[in-house]
């Protein structure tokens, strides 16, 4: 299961722009942002496994709840960079 950030956003209940930085400032134990060489971009990834245990929830609701977002937000994926 892929979460981006955008998702992972809205099942914190944060903006996007707070979590990219928290994830850049390693202040979030749910992924990590990796500076794209050359450039001032990062690109983040979210492990789900950390996502859950942080909600304190387990994968099978954690996926669940993704659905939802989709089914609900009827938003696609967007990319995250």
């Amino acid at each position: 299961m892929r979460i981006t950030v955008m998702e992972a956003s809205d099942l914190l209940d944060v903006s996007p722009d707070f979590l990219r930085i928290a994830l850049q400032q390693e202040k979030l134990p749910i992924g990590i942002a990796i500076k794209i060489r050359g450039s001032t971009r990062f690109k983040y990834f979210i492990n789900p496994a950390d996502l859950a245990k942080y909600m304190h929830i387990s994968l099978k609701e954690l996926e669940k709840r993704k659905e939802r977002l989709h089914r609900f937000d009827g938003r696609s994926a967007q990319l995250d960079m």
